[in-house]
């Protein structure tokens, strides 16, 4: 994964139809992508979602992209996730 980070998305046909293809978006294009990401994660809450990053050496990242519909937008720059107390 080191390099690239990529997310898809694919419409939900109706009952006995056969999914649609990825459409992939590229997130390592986007502002402060981490050196050295080794796993990769996502979730969507409502209309949100987020990929989170690990690096070797044990930092994750963030962005979220807007997953409104069918759309999946990801224009955000990646953070550092930091500690919660």
């Amino acid at each position: 994964m080191d390099g690239e980070t990529s997310i898809g998305r694919r419409a939900r046909p109706a009952v006995g139809q056969d999914f649609g293809p990825f459409a992939w978006q590229d997130l390592s294009g986007n502002t402060g992508y981490p050196d050295g990401v080794c796993s990769v994660t996502g979730s969507t809450q409502g209309n949100d979602t987020w990929v989170k990053a690990l690096t070797t050496d044990g930092t994750v990242y963030q962005t979220r992209c807007d997953s409104e519909g069918q759309s999946l937008v990801c224009e955000e720059a990646w953070v550092e996730v930091t500690a919660q107390p």
